[in-house]
């Protein structure tokens, strides 16, 4: 019995490994169309990956300071821009621009622009050196008043703040390891 034991606990950590580097890079918060996944297929099609637009997720208030978190598993350089790209006013605003990639999570405020936008979306975007950019998106609301077209375009110049520090476990990740801990439990419970 200790044997299965050991087993399940191997297995777990093997596919607990596997689950954490399947990725090298992903937006985080706020919690993105694609969150938990993390392949090339949901990720470096543009402007927002494979997965589909959706209805707004998340409320916003113009001017409102929003924290934006990403975490590099495998950094190959380059920088990242977030945006918000109104779709049924054709425009797009850059919030971040030429934020210099890192390892690790990495967390930096934006602030949402004084203009109104319903169900548009905020955009991640790394542009890794010498690859094609990966991207990640999550649809939101603005409540702000309209503005003339001619203020479109004017973002933040945020920086880099740091990392946050260890790398954030997505729900899926998270749930593959606490099942396997349950299966061992069950096993050493049940010898």
């Amino acid at each position: 019995m200790r044997t299965t034991v050991l087993a399940i606990l191997a297995f777990t950590l093997l596919f607990t490994i596997f689950q954490f580097t399947n990725g090298h890079g992903q937006f985080i918060n706020p919690k993105p169309r694609t969150f938990g996944r993390s392949d090339a297929l949901t990720q470096k099609t543009s402007p927002c990956g494979s997965v589909a637009k959706t209805k707004a997720t998340q409320n916003y208030k113009a001017n409102q300071v929003v924290p934006i978190t990403w975490n590099i598993q495998a950094n190959h350089g380059g920088v990242m821009r977030i945006s918000i790209l109104d779709y049924a006013g054709g425009a797009s605003t850059i919030l971040a621009n030429n934020i210099k990639s890192a390892a690790g999570d990495t967390v930096v405020n934006v602030t949402i622009p004084d203009r109104y936008c319903s169900n548009c979306t905020l955009q991640w975007m790394w542009i890794p050196a010498n690859e094609a950019p990966y991207y990640g998106c999550v649809d939101i609301n603005v409540a702000g008043k309209v503005v003339a077209a001619a203020s479109v375009g004017k973002g933040n110049t945020n920086t880099n703040t740091g990392k946050t520090g260890a790398a954030l476990r997505t729900s899926e990740n998270s749930f593959i390891v606490l099942v396997g801990c349950l299966l061992a439990l069950l096993a050493l419970v049940f010898q």
